[in-house]
């Protein structure tokens, strides 16, 4: 009899894998890696830019890893980081080259969404992000309760 926790965990880590192997697939002729599709999505998606720190929140990434594909990212001339003399807290924003490869992230993400989507209704998608909120934050609190030990 399968468990709560090995379906859910299962199924979990079933989906990532999916989302990480569609990435790769669809980006490596784009010469992008996961945290990049990530980060070019969001700025995409932002009217004044990002800055390091509401990227790595919005992509769940660590510091490190985000400063390297930010890195990446400026080298192939698809984002600039708008200096304002803040280390920290300056902007970056997409270039017009990279606004037009965030448009194409944004099309296929939207495409892969509705594919992974096929076959549920709206009021069931809806709940089902809804319960996956509380699972999140719920687990979340775990953390900080270890945290607070």
């Amino acid at each position: 009899m399968e468990s709560r926790y090995d379906k859910f965990t299962s199924l979990i880590l079933s989906i990532n894998r999916s989302i990480v192997k569609i990435k790769s697939c669809e980006m490596v002729g784009l010469g992008l890696k996961g945290n990049q599709v990530q980060c070019m999505f969001h700025l995409y998606n932002s009217k004044n830019g990002l800055t390091l720190g509401e990227l790595c929140r919005l992509c769940v990434e660590d510091k490190g890893a985000m400063s390297r594909g930010l890195s990446n990212l400026i080298k192939q001339g698809y984002v600039v980081e708008d200096s304002k003399d803040k280390k920290y807290k300056n902007p970056y924003m997409l270039t017009p080259e990279g606004r037009k490869l965030g448009a194409k992230i944004n099309k296929l993400t939207t495409e892969m969404v509705a594919r992974g989507s096929n076959g549920i209704k709206e009021e069931e998608r809806e709940e089902f992000y809804k319960n996956l909120e509380i699972v999140n934050k719920n687990l979340i609190e775990v953390i900080e309760s270890y945290n607070k030990k």
